[in-house]
């Protein structure tokens, strides 16, 4: 419904209107995030910051994926040191 009469690729769409779509499918894009991934509205035409921000989600990312000592430990360790702890 976009496209002016005639085209029926998107590649084959002026300039200007392709941007405008590709642009404007990626904002869309971004309500697919958690809420907390998203970026702000101020930094969406701001491709320095855009990156930044998304560099920091994948950096975020990777520090929630590796395990943790936090929290208690699902199966403790039977052994002679935890049963004198313990006992003590």
């Amino acid at each position: 419904m976009l496209f002016p009469e005639g085209v029926t690729d998107i590649s084959e769409l002026p300039f200007p209107l392709f941007y405008a779509i590709r642009r404007a499918l990626i904002f869309l894009s971004f309500e697919e995030l958690p809420k907390k991934e998203q970026p702000p509205r101020r930094i969406w035409l701001d491709n320095e910051k855009l990156s930044a921000h998304f560099a920091q989600i994948e950096r975020d990312r990777e520090e929630g994926s590796k395990p943790g000592i936090e929290g208690p430990i699902e199966e403790p360790v039977q052994n002679d040191l935890t049963r004198s702890i313990k006992r003590g």
